[in-house]
């Protein structure tokens, strides 16, 4: 019995860490110029006014995108230099509201001639409907002196009710935008 209680615990167990590792954060892309020389631009600034930033003044969203983008280029061994940089970064995010639905279709007999001793149709098919906000980050890279994108790394994630959570979602889409970015 006891044994019993140890495997389903070790089974359920196995199942979360596989769905928790299914779900493992944001999708991100990025793209560029075949010709792309990242040696060409070995410091950076943030574009101003950031595209994060329309009210005037440094949101909260983006001190965390420029902190953690800050700490990832200069990892990959590029400099901040506020004056006469190579290249700026800049953000944009956006976010729309998005329907799911999904449908079980619904039971059918095994055996359509037991039909009579299992009952005929197994009934109607579930509907589920979901809402969620599906959001998109952007990070631009930009030629300092030809003011022109060289760069673009986008994520897409829903957004979800915990700010924390997605806080560590755009930590974790940079991160791998910059993982795909050359190194100066």
């Amino acid at each position: 019995m006891l044994s019993r209680i140890v495997y389903r615990f070790w089974l359920q167990s196995v199942i979360i860490l596989f769905l928790s590792a299914c779900a493992s954060g944001p999708v991100v892309e990025t793209q560029s110029s075949n010709d792309l020389d990242m040696s060409s631009y070995p410091s950076f600034a943030f574009f101003s006014p950031l595209s994060t930033d329309q009210n005037g003044y440094s949101s909260i969203l983006t001190q965390t995108l420029k902190s953690t983008m800050r700490s990832a280029l200069e990892a990959k061994g590029y400099v901040y230099q506020e004056k006469n940089p190579s290249m700026f970064v800049n953000f944009t995010t956006t976010s729309k509201q998005k329907t799911s639905v999904d449908t079980e279709p619904a039971m059918m007999p095994v055996f359509p001639l037991r039909a009579g001793l299992y009952g005929a149709w197994g009934g109607y098919g579930d509907v589920d409907v979901e809402q969620y906000e599906d959001g998109t980050l952007l990070v631009d890279l930009i030629d300092a002196k030809k003011n022109q994108m060289i760069w673009q790394g986008s994520a897409h994630a829903i957004v979800k009710e915990d700010p924390d959570a997605n806080t560590k979602n755009l930590e974790r889409a940079i991160t791998r935008m910059v993982e795909k970015l050359p190194a100066s």
